[in-house]
């Protein structure tokens, strides 16, 4: 996970967002997306966690959707 937020951070991404327990990726800097202003599916709920990579204000907020190839899946 830190080899993933490194390399993000140096593609100058501003956030990385999961689905994943808060207890396990909270020691890498992950918090609710809520926080951020990022939404998705409610029943999501704490599940789906952001991790800023820059100042927070820089993370992009709104509605989060999948790419069009995953959201085919259903």
């Amino acid at each position: 996970m830190r080899e993933l937020l490194r390399r993000a951070a140096e593609r100058c991404e501003r956030v990385v967002v999961l689905l994943g327990d808060p207890a396990y990726y909270s020691r890498f800097g992950f918090a609710p997306a809520s926080r951020f202003g990022i939404v998705a599916d409610p029943a999501w709920g704490a599940y789906f966690q952001a991790c800023a990579l820059g100042v927070e204000p820089d993370v992009p907020s709104g509605t989060y959707t999948y790419a069009e190839p995953f959201a085919r899946l259903g």
